[in-house]
This record gives structure tokens, sequence and C-alpha cells, in this order.
């Protein structure tokens, strides 16, 4: 408005540094721009962790996440139910160890490596029917789904599975 504003302070010794003149109070200067963005940015960042981990926690199917290696990252409790571990110990641990069963496990080794060599993918992208192992050594029938999520620093493999035991059940029950 054009308009000067006078604004009265009075500072009080406990408000006084000893290095400080007397009659100066310092005010902080205000976060620049580029701060009050970088903030922004990283609450985003946050609520969108946020969201993301909610939405893989509250997924009814198995939502399980490897690296290049081949290593869990991610086991939501989707999984955990189905398969009979739990994410604590199954986080860094080969995959094909731990749901693959053992008739499967070089082809599975063999496919991820192939994929990883040359690119041509078999299994991505597609839903196919498969055999899965669960903790108690009990083989079972699953539904699986893969992804491939490409990010700057890292390649990540997102399995998405169910288990087709209740399915197949209901099928022989019809019959």
């Amino acid at each position: 408005d054009g308009q000067g504003h006078r604004l009265h302070v009075r500072a009080t010794e406990s408000a006084r540094d000893a290095s400080m003149r007397p009659d100066v109070l310092r005010i902080p200067r205000p976060p620049a721009a580029a701060e009050l963005r970088q903030a922004e940015q990283m609450a985003a960042l946050r609520m969108s962790q946020a969201l993301n981990a909610a939405i893989t926690a509250s997924a009814l199917d198995c939502v399980i996440v490897i690296d290049e290696a081949g290593c869990v990252v991610e086991f939501n409790p989707a999984a955990e139910r189905t398969f009979g571990h739990r994410r604590a110990d199954v986080l860094g641990r080969p995959l094909g160890d731990i749901i693959v069963p053992p008739h499967l496990r070089a082809r599975h080794a063999a496919g991820f490596a192939r994929y990883l060599a040359t690119g041509v993918a078999h299994v991505l992208g597609r839903r196919i029917e498969i055999e899965g192992l669960r903790a108690n050594g009990e083989v079972f029938p699953l539904e699986l789904a893969i992804a491939e999520v490409r990010l700057p620093e890292q390649r990540l493999f997102t399995a998405y599975l169910r288990d087709l035991t209740p399915v197949r059940a209901a099928a022989e029950e019809i019959q």
C-alpha cells in the first residue's frame, strides 16, 4: 500500500546474545524461495512414499519386489499370509530360495539372467499360472504378473501374485 509500518520491539535480557549489540535485535531471515521449494518437494516425496506404502500394504494380492540381483526389497502383508514368511525374514534374500519350488529354481534363474542380459522378455507384462512354495513346503498354484520398474540408478521387478488354491477348489466342487 506504499505506507510504512512501525514495529515496536522490546528485547529482554534472555533474547540477547552476549555477542550481539544490546541495541540490535536480530531477526532470522525468511527461507529463500529455493529452500521453500526444496522443503515442499521433500514433503511431497514423503507423502508419495506413504501413499505407496499404504497401497502396497492394503493390497489383497501379493506384491513382491526384487532388485537386479534377484533379492527381495518388498514383501507385502498379503505375501506374508500367502507364503507364510515374515517380511523381515525375507528382505535381502534371493527370491528363488524363498518362494520358487526346487524343481523350478533353475528355470527361474535362467529366465531372469537371460532377460537381464538380452532384454528379451517371456514373462514380463503377461499373466501366467505357475507354482509357488509356502514356508511349510507346500507347493501351490499361483497367478503371476511381473512388471519392470526402471529407476535412474536401479531396476526393480514387481511381482503381483494370487493364490489360485481357492479358485481351483471351487472349480472342483462345481464339477
